[in-house]
């Protein structure tokens, strides 16, 4: 498991976009998504009390027709394992992660 902490840059999860996540909405319920998109984010210069990560987002498409609340939410990969992300919808079954 992907301590969220280490994670510095984007590149974690660029070998990763078409794969495929699990997304628990519930206990013992599921929804699949797949990476679509793992990119960089432009900003400034961070301030020196701030962790030396770049900031990126994760886009990800849900295979059902199934609308999920803005929330935080467990998502499993078989290789990066567990990880707890706040996940935001964007439109057509696509939800959002911002790390910054």
């Amino acid at each position: 498991m992907i301590d969220l902490a280490d994670i510095k840059d984007v590149s974690i999860f660029a070998e990763h976009v078409g794969g495929q996540f699990r997304i628990e909405i519930a206990p013992d319920q599921f929804v699949t998504a797949k990476l679509t998109e793992a990119s960089a984010i432009e900003t400034g210069s961070r301030g020196a009390h701030l962790p030396p990560r770049e900031p990126f987002s994760l886009l990800f498409e849900v295979d059902q027709d199934i609308d999920l609340p803005q929330r935080t939410y467990i998502v499993r990969h078989e290789l990066l394992g567990e990880l707890g992300l706040f996940l935001t919808p964007v439109g057509d079954g696509r939800l959002e992660t911002i790390f910054n």
